[in-house]
């Protein structure tokens, strides 16, 4: 693992406190709380955050989080996408998860509650599917679970394998 996917696991695995965990009524707080680590981890990897209702980051700009900043002056370099949905229907995870699929980026990342293993393989099955997909390309499945109130990773590279986390 790579020391930027282990500094994503670390600040994914602590974004959520107690008091936004005890918070079941809204998911605004968790993807409030998400993002703003993103935005803090992207700062901190020289990236430009662009997300919607994050104060200092840019409008949202095609995802939920996108770390970007300018190469030189025509071109554009995206370092990390990221996607949420807390819906627990595999239908809205996968719309929201396909737009993961057509993005470009060498980080994609995706966060998701409590959906069982098979849905997290049905996302992987589309990974393999997809022709828009290119080596370099490193997935990030993170499977909020709240019996555990922990997330459970699943990470895919290269179009090789997906190996989760032991917990």
């Amino acid at each position: 693992m790579s020391y930027l996917q282990t500094e994503i696991v670390s600040y994914l695995s602590t974004c959520f406190t107690p008091e936004i965990c005890k918070d079941t009524s809204s998911n605004k707080p968790w993807t409030k709380a998400l993002l703003t680590a993103f935005k803090e981890l992207g700062y901190k990897h020289g990236w430009l955050n662009c997300c919607a209702s994050i104060e200092g980051a840019s409008s949202e700009w095609l995802f939920d989080l996108t770390w970007r900043r300018k190469k030189n002056e025509d071109e554009l370099e995206i370092g990390l996408i990221l996607e949420v949905e807390w819906s627990p229907y595999p239908q809205d995870l996968k719309c929201d998860f396909q737009k993961l699929l057509v993005g470009k980026s060498p980080y994609k990342v995706f966060v998701f509650a409590n959906t069982p293993n098979n849905t997290v393989e049905d996302l992987i099955a589309l990974i393999k599917l997809c022709k828009h997909s290119s080596k370099g390309e490193t997935y990030i499945l993170a499977n909020w679970i709240n019996k555990t109130m922990s997330f459970k990773f699943y990470f895919f590279s290269d179009l090789i394998s997906h190996t989760p986390i032991p917990q």
